[in-house]
């Protein structure tokens, strides 16, 4: 479902994809909440190029607290400190915005399960013929053969334009980073190891510090292994099962006691070194 804390005018579309190479799930369209919730396609291809208008960064990342995609228009404070506390749960203060003479517009991707993903506002403008402004951004997903963390991202632009008298309306692209250096082929155990780093990486989602466990792990995955509260302990066994079974070197490295996890940009982590 898509996050709304607008208050504001604001007519969410159907998300319009030109997907290419993608592995990622696009943003859902809007539930009808606060911003009304009329159903229409844009091609990028039958648009006509709108009457653009200048934007101004606020914000942009790959941690947002927010796991689910969202657009937003925002025209007041109160709004702007309430969404901006689930975005970043309180790690700072909320960048100053003047609401007199500015609104803010958001987008987010939501979880995206590892990293080379990005939000990016391209253009703000008016349709030729339209009575509405086109919010338009992409999605910018891994490039072919580039290497990425196996971390959980939730990429996200935020920016702010003046006031203006017309609803907006979202589009979004979805396009392949350029492509990396072809890297050599991963060994079999390279293979393995990256596949169960993966598996784990999508078990260690949170809100809150409150969701998060630490788990023995084992070698090369780190001596412990963040997850959520209600990760059982018998599937981290059955993932770490095809590495303890096969040929794969082992690590000689001892573990200290690790007590602390917290919450951080999405992710469950471990916050002292484990290893000695």
């Amino acid at each position: 479902m898509m996050l709304t804390v607008r208050r504001a005018l604001v007519t969410p579309l159907l998300l319009t994809f030109a997907v290419a190479c993608s592995n990622s799930a696009p943003p859902a369209s809007t539930d009808g909440g606060d911003g009304g919730g009329i159903v229409d396609t844009l091609s990028p291809d039958t648009t006509p190029p709108p009457d653009e208008i200048s934007f101004e960064t606020v914000d942009k990342g790959a941690g947002a607290r927010l796991q689910q995609p969202f657009n937003e228009v925002i025209d007041n404070d109160a709004d702007w400190q309430a969404f901006w506390t689930k975005l970043d749960n309180g790690a700072r203060p909320a960048p100053s915005v003047d609401f007199n003479t500015h609104v803010v517009i958001g987008v987010g991707l939501g979880n995206r399960f590892s990293g080379g993903f990005a939000a990016t506002v391209v253009a703000i403008g008016q349709p030729a013929g339209e009575q509405h402004l086109l919010v338009s951004y992409t999605e910018t997903t891994p490039g072919a053969g580039c290497a990425t963390t196996a971390a959980v991202t939730q990429p996200y632009h935020i920016v702010k334009v003046t006031k203006q008298s017309l609803p907006f309306r979202f589009k979004v692209s979805v396009k392949p980073d350029k492509p990396c250096a072809e890297l050599p082929p991963l060994d079999a155990c390279g293979k393995l190891s990256a596949s169960i780093s993966a598996s784990l990486a999508k078990l260690n989602t949170c809100v809150e510090d409150s969701d998060c466990l630490l788990q023995g792990g084992d070698c090369p995955f780190g001596c412990y292994i963040p997850t959520h509260k209600d990760v059982q302990r018998s599937e981290i066994d059955a993932l770490l099962k095809p590495w303890q079974d096969s040929s794969c070197r082992k690590c000689a490295y001892g573990c200290a006691a690790a007590d602390k996890v917290a919450c951080i940009g999405g992710r469950c982590e471990v916050i002292q070194p484990d290893l000695i």
